[in-house]
């Protein structure tokens, strides 16, 4: 807001955009610890550990949570991605794609 009151609005936007993003991941990890605590069995809950263990480096971990809940949803697109990323031990999917909203 400084920024665009003192006339560089483009540095402004730039900023406001960081701003928006960051609001947003904190809604996402918001939303993921709420889950997780409310729900810490259900689906989504282990396939956010199973994320977890490989953003740790902790692939046969995160490979053995994600063989039995590829067993329940072969056809996620998430956890397809996720799967892949574990078994290329590559970049994760953003939790930001997780097909989950606030409950």
């Amino acid at each position: 807001r400084v920024l665009t009151l003192a006339g560089d609005k483009e540095e402004g936007e730039k900023w406001a955009g960081r701003a928006e993003k960051l609001r947003q991941r904190e809604q996402t990890e918001s939303i993921l610890d709420e889950l997780l605590l409310r729900s810490p069995r259900s689906f989504w809950s282990n396939v956010v550990r199973a994320h977890q263990f490989a953003q740790l480096g902790n692939w046969s971990q995160a490979a053995d949570m994600l063989e039995e809940l590829t067993r329940v949803e072969p056809n996620e697109p998430f956890l397809k991605k996720l799967n892949e990323a574990v078994k290329e031990r590559g970049k994760l999917p953003s939790l930001d794609e997780l097909p989950i909203k606030k409950f």
